[in-house]
């Protein structure tokens, strides 16, 4: 993914319909710590999905069960 569309993705807005999603019980699973795990310092976690989006390290793939 290029520098130009990764500056493009608004991930706070992302995440605030993440929330919305998850608070509105839309969503099917859900670990029961995410939430407090990324409020710990979304900041930092937003910039590493930044990173990962910008040198195409992200991969989309289905939930792991443990």
């Amino acid at each position: 993914m290029s520098e130009a569309l990764v500056q493009l993705l608004n991930l706070e807005t992302g995440w605030a319909r993440v929330m919305g999603d998850i608070h509105e019980r839309r969503v099917f699973v859900r670990h029961p710590f995410e939430i407090e795990l990324v409020e710990i310092d979304r900041a930092a976690w937003l910039e590493q999905l930044r990173e990962t989006l910008r040198t195409d390290r992200y991969n989309p793939s289905p939930i792991a069960h443990g």
